[in-house]
Parts: C-alpha cells; sequence; structure tokens
C-alpha cells in the first residue's frame, strides 16, 4: 500500500488519480476539516482515508502502518498564515521522517520545487530545501522531485491557484504587472505527466536517490511568453504591465499591509526572479515517456473545459 500526504490538494489529488490508475492500494492522510467534496473524490478513487493532522509524527505513524511507501505532496508557495512556511514544509517532513523510522517505510518520494537550496533569497526555497534534508536524514530511500512551474487538469480535483488566479485575471481584462517584464525562464509541466510520473516514484522506485530530479516540460519560454499563451487559449489579449523588481517587492509589501490574503507577497517576488528550468530530456529519460507541449496541455485544460479551472 501507498499513502499519500496532501492527497486532497492540487498536485496530490491527480497523483492519487494516476496510482488509481495502476491500481495501486491507497491510503490518504488528509486534514480533519478537508471539503466533503475532496473527501468524496478520494473515496471514488477507492483510498483508505485517514483524518488527521500530518505535523503530528504519531497520527503520521498510524496512517504509514504496513505501508512500503509514501508520496508526500503537501506545500505550497503561499502558507495559511502569513510567513509560516515551517507549518507547510519542514513540520510535516519531521513528522514523516520520525514515522517512516517507526514503521520501516522502504521509500519516500517529495514533491519539492527547482530552485530549494539552502543559499535561497526567499522562504519558499529555503523551507522547501530544509524539508528535503530532513527526509533524506530520516535513513529511508529518498526520491526528490522537482517540477517546474506545474499547470493544467487531469483528472484531479482543481487547477493549480497560481493558474486559476492568472486565468481569471486575463478574462476580466485586468492589468497583469509582471515583476521583471516577465523574463525568468520556466518550463511548464502538465499535471497529469507529472502525476504519472510520481505514481512511478512511488509504486516502482522510478527516479535518482543521490540527487534531485529536476523535471521540466518539453519547452523553455519566458513568463510572458507563458502568459501570452495561455491569453491566446482564452481569446484575451493580456494586459502585461513590466515593473522593475524593486517596484514589485515594493507593491507586494503594500498587498501585504492591506489584504488578508495578498495577489502577490514579497516572497513570491523574489521566487518569480529566479529561472524554472530543467534538462530538456530528463523527463523522458528518467521516466520513459515524454511529456505533454504545452499547446496540447493548454488546450486540454482551457478548451476541453473552459470552466472547470474556476
Amino acid at each position: 500500500m501507498i499513502v499519500i500526504t496532501g492527497a486532497a490538494g492540487y498536485i496530490g489529488s491527480h497523483a492519487a488519480a494516476a496510482l488509481a490508475e495502476r491500481a495501486s492500494p491507497l491510503r490518504v492522510l488528509v486534514r480533519p476539516t478537508t471539503e466533503p467534496e475532496a473527501l468524496a473524490f478520494l473515496q471514488e478513487l477507492g483510498a483508505e482515508i485517514v483524518l488527521d493532522r500530518a505535523d503530528d509524527p504519531r497520527a503520521v505513524e498510524r496512517a504509514c502502518a504496513g505501508c512500503r511507501a509514501v508520496l508526500h505532496c503537501i506545500g505550497g508557495i503561499q502558507p495559511p498564515r502569513p510567513g509560516d512556511f515551517h507549518s507547510l514544509h519542514e513540520g510535516p517532513a519531521e513528522a514523516l521522517a520520525k514515522a517512516a523510522q517507526a514503521t520501516g517505510l522502504e521509500r519516500i518520494v517529495l514533491v519539492s520545487a527547482i530552485g530549494a537550496t539552502h543559499g535561497a533569497d526567499n522562504a519558499y526555497h529555503l523551507s522547501k530545501a530544509r524539508a528535503e534534508a530532513i527526509l533524506r536524514a530520516s535513513g529511508r530511500t529518498t526520491i526528490v522531485v522537482r517540477p517546474s512551474l506545474v499547470y493544467g487538469r487531469a483528472g484531479g480535483l482543481k487547477d493549480s491557484k497560481l493558474m486559476v488566479r492568472l486565468a481569471a485575471r486575463l478574462r476580466g481584462g485586468l492589468p497583469l504587472p509582471l515583476p521583471g517584464g516577465g523574463r525568468s525562464l520556466i518550463q511548464p509541466l502538465f499535471v497529469g505527466d507529472l502525476a504519472r510520473a510520481l505514481a512511478l516514484s512511488a509504486a516502482e522506485g522510478v527516479g535518482e536517490v543521490d540527487r534531485p530530479v529536476l523535471l521540466g516540460g518539453p519547452e523553455r519560454m519566458t513568463l510572458r511568453a507563458w502568459v501570452e499563451r495561455l491569453g491566446e487559449v482564452l481569446g484575451v489579449r493580456p494586459r502585461i504591465v513590466p515593473l522593475p523588481r524593486v517596484a514589485a517587492v515594493a507593491l507586494a509589501a503594500v498587498a501585504e499591509r492591506v489584504a488578508s490574503d495578498p495577489s502577490i507577497t514579497v516572497d513570491q517576488v523574489r521566487v518569480m526572479s529566479h529561472n524554472f528550468v530543467a534538462p530538456i530530456d530528463g523527463f523522458e529519460a528518467t521516466y520513459g515517456f515524454a511529456p505533454v507541449a504545452p499547446a496540447e496541455g493548454l488546450d486540454r485544460t482551457y478548451k476541453a473545459a473552459p470552466d472547470e479551472d474556476a
């Protein structure tokens, strides 16, 4: 049996669907406050549901009992409490490391992010790097998967929060400020491909264990070019406003002070200033299949089911 943490979230729900397609027995650890529709989705997949806290070592130990692998999908760029990445990344990683040692788990697969290093200039990547180190120190085989920007919908619960907000802004005709003019490079990865890869890592141990697995789609492009492509699929012309990084940081700082749920934070501006690229052929070399092109992934999500991303 395989355990998935964060299975009610974006990547976790897609990974759960991918594992269910493989007929892999599933157990999911989700928050007691998980929405009924998310629980219904997981039940339809045939998953055994454990409602408990992912930062409680005893709760995680109970969820992992009798299982051989765990797919750890908990994480995000915007924590529930402003700036509290520890409760989102390091806390659950510490609980999982203790549970892995107590239950004899064979393998841990962690969803991290390109840019997660101990020398990062932002709290998000620093926190991700610490979570990686915690799980590697558990003594269990650990596969760290670092994807680029993940987008789309392919059998999971929802589209990514970033893409939902971006699409809503474009459809509403609102100006879209891009730090640095959107010159940073990304390698958009369709969520269905990432989910299939994570299923292979969790079920069969595919992936390197001595260094992170960097994953991206088949094309590199600037963030601005990505926004323009999305606009084409949605049938709108993006109103892009290039912003110097200093100005973007200042505006984000104001947003943090006046809004309970700011559309962008200072930390996110710093994250967006970096490139998120991986070896172009790395995905197929590791997992044996090629990820879909952005044009196809965008069409699948926004043309086939244009209202499901809302």
